[in-house]
Formats: C-alpha cells, structure tokens, sequence
C-alpha cells in the first residue's frame, strides 16, 4: 500500500504540487483515511488563495484597436469575458464608453449588456455619466445601449434629473425615433416618474394621447404595459 503526501509551495504566486511516494508501514486504515483528508483540505485551502492571487494580479489587455475590430457575438463574449475576469467593469466603462470613435464606445458598451446584474452594480456610481452619454451623444447605437444599462442600473428619487426626463418623454413620442430608443426612453420616464403623483399624472396623459398608428409594437406594448400597471 503506498500514500500519496503533497507538498505546496508558492513561487510568483504560482502553485508548485510536487508529490513523494512511500510506503505505509504501521499506519492501519483509519489513520490513513484521516491523512489524506487532512492532505486534502489543506490542498483546497491553497488552492482557493492560489486562483484569488491570479484574479487580483490579473490586468486588462484590451484596447480601443481590439474593440474598434470587433463585430460578431462570440468577440464581444470575448471582450466581456476578459473584463470579468480583471473584475473592472467601472474602469472598462470609463475607459471606452466616452471615446470619440463611436465604434469603440458602441462595443464597448454591447460588451457591458452582457454583464450579470451583480457584475453591473460595480456601475451605480457612474449612473450619471452614462446618462450624460445618453443625452449628448449623437450616435444612435450608442445612446440606445447607453440607455439599456441604465434601465438596469439602480435609479433612487435622488437619482432623478428633470433633464433627463424631458429627455426621455420627447424620445419616447418622437415618431421619427428608432423604436428601441422610444421603447426605454418610455420606461425609464416610468421609472422616474413613479416617485412623484403628478409626474405619473401627466405621464399618463401623454400616453393617453398618442397615436399608436405612428409606433411599433414594442413601443405600443410598453405603453400598454404602462397604462394597466403591468410594467
């Protein structure tokens, strides 16, 4: 009979198993049973620092060249993915939503639509920007995907800008809108708009007035959804 007994050892944060194998003389088999749970707690206890040493000393690679390239599903996974494993999803934003070339931003924020929304949270503390984003920019992709992640992210009353709500009650009639950009721009007046009676007051009256022959059916169904309380 013979056991297996592992010595760890760190080197540049790295771990290094080097395993020795002997004989058992007088150990019967309960002790034996004992040892190699010990062995092996103690080789998952180090195992789990190990991959936490890795995730903190793990940096970023990705520049605006890589996401001015990207096009398909599966490279923004790719993206998000390696912005998963820094954990810097608010730095990521930072970086890239805000960058003159719109096909940089837009990947980058299509990048940040795949996020959990625990992985999102990390952006609260930026609502402000992307909502800044939303209202200047004059690209419609990337206002849309703006406006997605902050449908998402965590909007209290002290969140609320009258400016943004002007802006999202004139996106959301605008006929000449694309529909996705009419669509969240009438939830997140919604949203809004919840905190105060007399803003759902006159919320609810330019739903009432629009026409719905000029809107999609995304747009038609959210203004149902809206006006039956189903929202």
């Amino acid at each position: 009979m013979f056991i297996k007994k592992t010595v760890l050892i760190f080197s540049d944060g790295k771990v290094t198993i080097i395993i020795h194998i002997g004989k058992i003389s007088s150990m019967n088999t309960a002790q034996f049973i004992t040892k190699r749970r010990r062995i092996s707690q103690k080789f998952a206890r180090v195992r789990g620092s190990a991959y936490f040493c890795r995730k903190i000393q793990y940096s970023m690679t990705i520049t605006s060249e890589q996401l001015r390239i990207t096009g398909s599903e599966s490279e923004a996974l790719a993206i998000y993915n390696e912005v998963r494993m820094s954990g810097d999803f608010r730095g990521f934003a930072q970086r890239f939503m805000h960058d003159a070339d719109y096909r940089v931003a837009r990947i980058a924020l299509w990048s940040l639509t795949k996020t959990t929304d625990d992985e999102l949270a990390q952006l609260n503390g930026i609502l402000h920007e992307f909502i800044d984003l939303a209202m200047q920019t004059e690209n419609p992709s990337v206002r849309r995907l703006s406006l997605n992640i902050i449908e998402r992210l965590k909007m209290d009353e002290d969140d609320l800008r009258t400016d943004f709500l002007d802006f999202c009650m004139a996106k959301m009639t605008d006929v000449g809108e694309f529909s996705a950009i009419q669509a969240v721009s009438m939830k997140l007046a919604y949203r809004m708009c919840r905190f105060y009676p007399e803003l759902m007051d006159e919320l609810t009256r330019i739903l009432d007035t629009m026409e719905t022959e000029f809107y999609k059916p995304a747009v038609i169904s959210t203004r149902r959804r809206i006006l039956n309380g189903k929202l």
